[in-house]
């Protein structure tokens, strides 16, 4: 199965700015965690602990993502479409 992908110049912008914010909603909710993370007790950490594991995950997705965009940018030009080949296995 093949995929098309193209996009706009606007649809790159937004793209870029939307993870634009959520990175700095990301560093909001981490800087807040952090302050409260010792006034809490060691059983109630737990769940702390893996909302930074999260924050962690979306932030390096996000820096991903932006990479990638860039790239495509000054690869392909913005006005270029890319043709995919799925792989067999459907991943």
């Amino acid at each position: 199965m093949k995929t098309k992908i193209k996009f706009t110049q606007e649809e790159l912008k937004w793209i870029e700015r939307t993870a634009d914010i959520e990175t700095a909603r990301l560093f909001s909710d981490y800087n807040r965690i952090l302050g409260n993370f010792d006034k809490i007790k060691d059983l109630d950490k737990t769940l702390l602990e893996k909302q930074i594991t999260e924050l962690i995950e979306l932030y390096t997705f996000l820096k991903s993502l932006r990479t990638k965009l860039e790239l495509w940018d000054c690869r392909y030009g913005i006005d270029s479409e890319i043709e995919l080949q799925e792989k067999e296995d459907g991943k």
